[in-house]
């Protein structure tokens, strides 16, 4: 068993820890009014962070105890000094001051010592989301630098560094957007509320309805997917094309196109309306359960018209990622699996489709994310029965736009579309696909 030695401590060894604390107090009141507790909390710090120097980091060499030394003095001017010295700072510097003893023996650790009192002295506002953004994106750069090193390509490094200014634009508003509820503030909503009950079922129609539409998507996509990329025709480019209208045109103008195309008062609508009768009335009348259902089939103002315009708006993402898939995928292995008696059907399902399952699978939750987040488009076609969005839309501009039940429903629906796409991506890749 390996035995730990700890270091002989000679009274002379002593006396600079104890000179140090003792500075220390008879510093802060003197020129500081915060009390004697804080200052002989103050003190015993001190005496603690100076022995744990002389212990420990004089051993690594006479430049990182001078660097130690230096760090607690310039914690010292920063909360003392630079931040007004009030009885808080005093007790912020020595609970850095207990930190920055703990993390100096390891130098991936007091990058993290940095983002934090960066982020907590310089932004206070802005904290937790800095701290957060902050933390992963240096904990990523160590090992891109890993990387960068292996590679012999310092450019990596240089350029992660400065995709730093990407992630703070596109990710620092929605993390302090975030942390701007707490916990309970957000259950309240969800479960305790007057509204509670319409929040639920508004949330829960954006999950089931993305669900549907990325479903009808997938098995209508799926077959357009595998045409463009391996057929040949005359028009394929124009085709390829006509799969991006949906993302270039404005989702106002989708939601427009349907009410004109399956509107009550259009042609179509009322010939869908019609239909709807008769199935009604073959399953037993409007006054049956299952009749009941078709017995006003429409697509405004109900999840038919929901489910409509988001097959429209995300069905292009599925399409691209699946196009994507079946290019990766080597059209010889359906040769030979055809030269081995294989139909066209059989080799697409159990050959091109297993290779390009993960593609596929991407391109599921892109059209799943695009599907629940869709406003413009449910807005005009059903802006009741309110999905997610047409809720939060509601919520903000009953209350004129200020801080209110609309921020807590944006979080609890935010928290859940990150909780979703996490756990697909998950699933996607460790469950579904194992990697070898």
């Amino acid at each position: 068993m390996q035995t730990i030695t700890l270091p002989r401590l000679s009274v002379s060894t002593l006396a600079v820890p104890f000179a140090a604390a003792a500075g220390v107090l008879a510093l802060v009141q003197a020129f500081w009014s915060v009390g004697v507790a804080i200052g002989l909390f103050l003190a015993v710090v001190t005496f603690l962070y100076a022995l744990n120097g002389v212990a420990n980091v004089v051993r690594m060499g006479p430049r990182p105890a001078a660097a130690y030394a230096a760090a607690y003095a310039c914690l010292f001017l920063l909360f003392m000094v630079v931040l007004g010295g009030e009885a808080h700072r005093a007790l912020m510097l020595g609970l850095f001051a207990l930190f920055l003893a703990g993390m100096f023996h390891t130098g991936a650790m007091l990058g993290y010592f940095v983002i934090v009192l960066a982020a907590t002295t310089l932004f206070p506002f802005y904290r937790l989301p800095l701290m957060l953004l902050l933390s992963l994106f240096y904990a990523l750069l160590l090992r891109v630098r890993r990387a960068a090193r292996q590679a012999d390509n310092s450019l990596l490094t240089a350029f992660f560094i400065v995709s730093f200014l990407f992630a703070a634009i596109v990710f620092f508003p929605l993390l302090h957007f975030v942390f701007q509820r707490a916990p309970q503030d957000l259950a309240h909503t969800l479960f305790g509320d007057a509204i509670s009950p319409a929040v639920r079922e508004a949330l829960l129609r954006s999950l089931l309805t993305s669900t549907v539409s990325t479903g009808i998507a997938l098995l209508l996509g799926l077959p357009l997917a595998y045409v463009l990329v391996r057929g040949e025709f005359k028009g394929r480019a124009i085709l390829d094309v006509a799969m991006d209208v949906p993302i270039l045109i404005p989702p106002p103008i989708v939601g427009i196109a349907i009410i004109r195309l399956v509107g009550e008062s259009t042609a179509l609508g009322m010939q869908v309306k019609s239909i709807g009768l008769a199935i009604s009335n073959l399953l037993g009348g409007p006054g049956s359960t299952l009749g009941s259902a078709f017995a006003n089939l429409h697509f405004t103002g109900t999840e038919a018209g929901i489910i409509f315009a988001q097959v429209i708006v995300s069905s292009p993402f599925l399409i691209r990622s699946a196009m994507t898939a079946f290019r990766g995928v080597d059209a010889r292995l359906e040769y030979v699996s055809r030269t081995l008696g294989a139909g066209p059907l059989r080799s697409f399902v159990q050959i091109t489709l297993p290779l390009a399952g993960r593609g596929i699978f991407a391109g599921c939750i892109l059209a799943w994310a695009r599907g629940v987040s869709e406003f413009g488009a449910c807005q005009l076609v059903a802006y009741r029965p309110p999905t997610g969005p047409t809720l939060i839309y509601d919520l903000y501009q009953s209350h004129g736009g200020a801080p209110g039940p609309s921020d807590n429903v944006a979080i609890i629906m935010t928290l859940i579309c990150l909780a979703v796409f996490a756990v697909l991506h998950i699933a996607g890749s460790r469950l579904i696909w194992r990697r070898s």
